[in-house]
């Protein structure tokens, strides 16, 4: 072809010149042990290099000021277009760079190593390079059961740590394949089977799979959802398929309850919640409280654990996003549904010339913000009374002499006993109503 060059092709002036210098350096160099140029005069290979960099890089060299004694030499000549391509490096910016260099969501594991190669190469580290280089694949990946592999053998080289990711991420890319093959299969074959089976067979094989998962709408084992480790084409976040991104859900739910927050793990901590509720009804458990100089009405809530923010207050109250933290507690609701919990955060708010460090879990809903029973006491919201003293009748009948007095008043006090009937029904209230003691009194602070 035309167009193929017998040695090296010209340099690309655009994008990263720096960049783009290294590497045709590079390659000329190569050249010249290739075609054993480098065996010739240094004239000589000072001339190819004029001539393969390009009509640029020749109207570069020709604003060049060289000594007679470096004229036809080669080093000389790459040094002057070293000092043009390459401004003068900042090592210690380098470092920084190098150093809080991180993984990122859509980055491979193999782009992560290679770009940690480059900025390593601009930071000088001597004989340290290909430690520190192993330090940081192990601090910067994203992966955390790569992190733990490469932990738990440190003696290992920096090719053997390479590798040992790398074996590390194709095998497991390998196993959501195969577990996303089976999951096809399986579902197919209840499918197949599910007019032939007895219904103790159907109700064996439902207790070991999840109908239909949050995460990619399939029915499927559990721990074996194939939008495992999947990046989101909606919203680019890991573990879940873009079909089912919660960002592309409509926000306005209905009214939930939730009767129970619980953890993933086995060190669960079992929270309660007497409801999360969008009514308009205005009741007097209502508290007011500032945030970043929004006035936001919480309800209390005495019935429940934890203090709840809906999504859509965090916005309001410009807090930023990185203040939440992640975490694997979970609301379900009455009705089995599982509400999405994005994370918890720590808010400062402030009430009657008082200011409150407090923790909310934030969720997805446009709910009301709620104010449990341990939050509405440290901020005396509400008050726990352990007895009520017991007034004489007399000193009642004076205090309310009004009540005591007119028609259809009796004249002395009279007991009054309740007849057993076969009949009788049973009243009952929410948990929220009588949940900060069983024996105790709750007033409004």
């Amino acid at each position: 072809m035309a167009n193929e060059y017998r040695g090296v092709p010209p340099m690309s002036m655009t994008d990263n010149v720096g960049e783009n210098w290294r590497t045709w350096r590079a390659r000329f160099e190569n050249y010249l042990v290739a075609s054993e140029a480098n065996k010739k005069s240094e004239a000589t290979q000072c001339a190819q290099l004029l001539h393969y960099i390009g009509e640029d890089g020749f109207k570069i060299f020709t604003t060049f000021t060289i000594p007679d004694e470096e004229k036809d030499k080669l080093q000389p000549l790459i040094k002057k277009f070293e000092e043009h391509f390459l401004p003068k490096e900042n090592l210690a910016y380098e470092r920084y760079q190098f150093f809080s260099y991180r993984q990122h969501d859509e980055e491979t594991l193999e782009q992560f190593i290679t770009e940690l190669k480059k900025k390593a190469k601009k930071c000088k580290l001597g004989s340290l390079n290909d430690e520190l280089i192993k330090t940081m694949i192990t601090c910067g990946v994203a992966d955390g059961s790569i992190r733990e592999k490469l932990l738990q053998n440190d003696e290992q080289t920096l090719q053997e740590a390479i590798d040992r990711c790398l074996i590390i991420e194709k095998s497991k890319e390998r196993s959501q394949e195969m577990e996303h093959a089976l999951t096809t299969t399986a579902s197919v074959d209840a499918v197949k089977g599910r007019s032939q089976r007895t219904d103790t067979a159907q109700h064996t094989y439902t207790a070991k799979s999840i109908t239909s998962c949050t995460k990619c709408g399939y029915a499927h084992a559990i721990n074996r959802c194939p939008a495992y480790n999947k990046i989101c084409n909606n919203c680019r976040k890991k573990n879940h398929f873009a079909e089912m991104c919660f960002k592309k859900q409509d926000g306005n739910k209905r009214d939930q309850k939730i009767n129970e927050i619980n953890e993933d793990s086995d060190h669960s901590e079992y929270l309660f919640i007497a409801q999360v509720e969008t009514s308009n009804v205005k009741e007097r458990w209502y508290a007011e409280l500032v945030i970043n100089n929004h006035s936001i009405e919480f309800k209390i809530d005495t019935g429940a654990d934890v203090n709840i923010l809906p999504m859509p207050i965090f916005k309001k109250i410009n807090v930023a996003k990185k203040e939440i933290q992640i975490t694997n507690t979970k609301l379900n609701c009455y009705s089995g549904e599982t509400l999405n919990v994005v994370g918890k955060c720590n808010v400062m708010c402030h009430r009657k010339g008082q200011k409150h460090k407090i923790e909310f879990f934030v969720i997805d809903s446009n709910g009301t913000p709620l104010l449990g029973r341990k939050t509405s006491e440290e901020i005396n919201l509400v008050k726990r009374i352990y007895s009520v003293e017991q007034n004489s009748y007399n000193e009642l009948r004076k205090q309310y002499e009004d009540v005591f007095s007119g028609i259809g008043c009796l004249s002395k006090p009279h007991q009054i006993k309740l007849k057993k009937k076969r009949h009788a029904c049973n009243t009952s209230y929410e948990a929220s109503s009588f949940a900060a003691a069983r024996h105790s009194q709750t007033s409004i602070g």
